[in-house]
């Protein structure tokens, strides 16, 4: 089950629709679209999940690929973090993307890749003041707390044949 965070930084959520490829050490999966309008999902500062479904395991989870069709009225879209879990064996991966994904006019179609963080090497601290950070924001500024900027968690699913 693939949860992303987005990034709380100006224009980071997108309208166009994002496709995601799980690669692991016994195969990978199709990309599958996430998002379908008008769904409100991967807004600036938000947390989605999607449940991914395949037909086979596909182990220990080596990858990711994001995709996206550069459609809706802002197109890129600020990958903050994305966590992906095996829900037969409870097994988590973690990601630090902190990647601007968005298309390139020469290159029509391009697939952004993220791998696993080592779970036993701690969090650089950068990364670490940025998500307590934007936590902290969120949770206890008085206004933002009240008022949020389009933050918010949403679950969905996603059948996959593969």
């Amino acid at each position: 089950m693939p949860t992303v965070a987005k990034g709380s930084r100006f224009n980071a959520g997108t309208k166009a629709e994002v496709f995601l490829q799980l690669i692991g050490q016994h195969g990978r999966s199709k990309f599958r679209c996430l998002w379908h309008q008008p769904s409100p999902a991967f807004q600036r500062g938000g947390i989605d999940c999607f449940l991914v479904t395949t037909k086979k395991n596909l182990g220990d989870i080596r990858s990711f690929k994001v995709r996206l069709n550069n459609e809706g009225k802002s197109p890129t879209w600020f990958l903050s973090r994305a966590e992906v879990e095996d829900m037969s064996t409870r097994k988590v991966w973690f990601f630090m993307c902190r990647r601007w994904i968005f298309l390139d006019k020469n290159k029509p179609l391009r697939d952004w890749k993220f791998s696993p963080i080592d779970t036993e090497t701690p969090l650089q601290k950068y990364d670490y003041f940025l998500i307590n950070f934007n936590r902290r924001l969120t949770e206890y500024h008085l206004w933002l707390s009240i008022f949020p900027l389009e933050a918010y968690e949403d679950k969905h699913a996603e059948k996959s044949k593969n």
